[in-house]
């Protein structure tokens, strides 16, 4: 790039000085960048949005450390479905990174949880270990960060990633770098060691659903065709009705027949077929004979979560103010003029009711967290 059109300052201390036979020149600011501008009689400082002679820079972020292992990513996808079967909720796990040997470690804090959100204590250290990031699941749905999850990770640099449908063998998984608030979405491969997005083949059952059109079936056909056929009287109201008694009833519907050549359905419907398909998503290399059940992990982990309790019965303390009367109108004539006035003296105190003492009970209260009751006689 050649020699810039304007010069630039960096406002270090506010009293820059400009350059030497410079009229026009960028300052730039901690609060934005502005141009100088000397012409004629007029002289002016003012903000501007960008610089056109400089180039466009793109922000990045990269995190210097190897892949989680399979192995412990593993461990924590089997203890998420775990959760997930015994509480239908997420759960959460902190990641720390030991600089000095280049390896990962995994805490599980200490957490309340339901079926859309986690509540951890995130204060957790690790000795010569930095806490570099998290992964979080979301039960049966999508993975993805929430703007909850979006408003934890601006105050924590590092890794997060979050593990959708958890319970299938195919998850999904959304893995992103927060530095300074700002997010930069990843692949699943830059940092899980043996997870990559593939293809995968899937079952899939179809019921084929005969469904009658009024073109296929009789019935309709004629329903379709009908048109009721009115008294012709086109007045409302009461007269309508004195005519329509005068007038003579009107003819009994009649239904069309239909066409000879109209098909009627098959019967019966044929059965269900199953298919397989190629589908994309994540796919996970364990090695051959092993499954996500063989990565066991502390049974510890399960004892630090417990679900969100509701809180205990508020017992409210309300005291009714001093309340006064409104106010009557007084109607005086002006100049043959009507307005109204307020009756200052007219105002009247009201007897003050004694406090009022409210006790919300939680015990009727319904989790919807909660699995559903299945259907039919216990």
């Amino acid at each position: 790039m050649g020699s810039l059109q304007f010069p630039i300052l960096i406002a270090r201390t506010g009293q820059e000085q400009a350059p030497q036979g410079e009229d026009t020149y960028y300052l730039v600011g901690r609060n934005g960048t502005f141009l100088h501008k000397r012409t004629g009689i007029v002289e002016a400082l003012v903000s501007v949005p960008d610089i056109p002679q400089l180039a466009f820079v793109e922000t990045w972020a990269e995190l210097d450390v190897p892949r989680i292992p399979l192995a412990l990513f593993a461990q924590i996808w089997h203890f998420f479905r775990e959760i997930y079967k015994k509480m239908h909720s997420e759960a959460v796990a902190l990641l720390f990174y030991d600089e000095s040997t280049r390896q990962w470690f995994v805490d599980i804090p200490e957490q309340q949880v339901q079926g859309a959100g986690v509540h951890y204590d995130d204060r957790a250290q690790k000795d010569g270990c930095v806490k570099a990031g998290t992964i979080h699941s979301h039960c049966d749905f999508q993975a993805g960060h929430s703007g909850g999850d979006q408003h934890d990770e601006r105050h924590f640099d590092g890794l997060h990633i979050t593990i959708g449908h958890v319970p299938s063998d195919h998850p999904t998984v959304s893995v992103c770098v927060a530095v300074n608030g700002h997010r930069f979405m990843k692949s699943v491969d830059d940092y899980l060691e043996g997870v990559h997005m593939g293809e995968y083949k899937v079952e899939i059952f179809t019921s084929p659903r005969m469904v009658r059109h009024k073109n296929q079936d009789p019935q309709a056909y004629k329903r379709s065709r009908y048109r009721p056929q009115g008294t012709g009287n086109k007045t409302s109201g009461f007269f309508s009705t004195v005519v329509d008694f005068m007038l003579p009833p009107p003819p009994p519907p009649v239904f069309p027949e239909p066409p000879s050549t109209m098909g009627s359905l098959p019967d019966p419907i044929p059965p269900p077929t199953k298919s397989k398909r190629m589908q994309t998503g994540v796919c996970v290399d364990f090695p051959e004979g092993t499954s996500l059940s063989d990565y066991d992990f502390p049974q510890e982990w399960i004892s630090r979560v417990t679900r969100y309790a509701p809180p205990a019965p508020v017992h409210v303390q309300v005291a009714t103010p001093a309340a006064w009367s409104s106010p009557t109108h007084v109607t005086h004539e002006r100049r043959g003029s009507s307005r109204r006035y307020w009756n200052d003296e007219e105002w009247i105190l009201k007897d003050i009711p004694p406090p009022l003492e409210v006790e919300i009970d939680h015990s009727e209260d319904v989790d919807i967290n909660q699995p559903s009751p299945p259907k039919g006689k216990p």
